[in-house]
């Protein structure tokens, strides 16, 4: 019985051999895909020579302006590093803007989350942070009411009684 040393050389030898193996048997069941020889020829074709081919393109005045760009910018020196070209020598200084502080409202609204929007033949009901409420009702620990309850279109209008604001939240679908 082979020891394991050799076992263990012979698999290694294996798990080396067999691709090698594996792409010539491919190659040999689908033929060679590399060309057996290459010929190439030279036409003349006097009609049409470089400079007759170069003489009929028509260039775009926005091209003929890149080219004289880039024909000027070989004649500029550069500044300190060849990737920053300077167009003034002494720029102009500039003056500090004025600080402009706008301040926020102070009023936060606050988050609400709608989980879902329930509707019997005689109520609407709405489930607004774990809690349902109906029309009408203060939600609790704020000054928010909710003025109305739609089903079909899954969403609570709700009205802030201090400040007269109103927003829409929705039933946040699941992705």
């Amino acid at each position: 019985m082979a020891s394991r040393e050799l076992k263990r050389r012979m698999w290694t030898l294996g798990i080396f051999v067999t691709p090698v193996l594996v792409v010539q048997a491919t190659a040999v069941f689908l033929g060679r895909g590399d060309p057996a020889g290459a010929q190439a020829s030279t036409t003349a074709d006097s009609s049409v020579s470089p400079t007759a081919a170069a003489a009929s393109i028509k260039w775009t005045p926005g091209q003929i302006a890149a080219a004289q760009y880039i024909h000027d910018l070989k004649t500029k020196p550069f500044a300190e590093t060849p990737f920053l070209y300077e167009l003034e020598e002494n720029p102009p200084p500039v003056e500090p803007e004025p600080e402009v502080i706008i301040e926020a409202p102070t009023t936060q609204l606050p988050t609400f989350s709608l989980q879902a929007v329930m509707a019997t033949e005689t109520d609407k009901q709405a489930l607004i942070n774990g809690r349902p409420y109906r029309q009408g009702q203060i939600v609790r620990g704020t000054s928010w009411t909710v003025v109305s309850i739609d089903v079909e279109l899954r969403q609570v209008v709700m009205k802030d009684s201090q400040s007269d604001q109103s927003m829409t939240i929705r039933v946040e679908l699941p992705r």
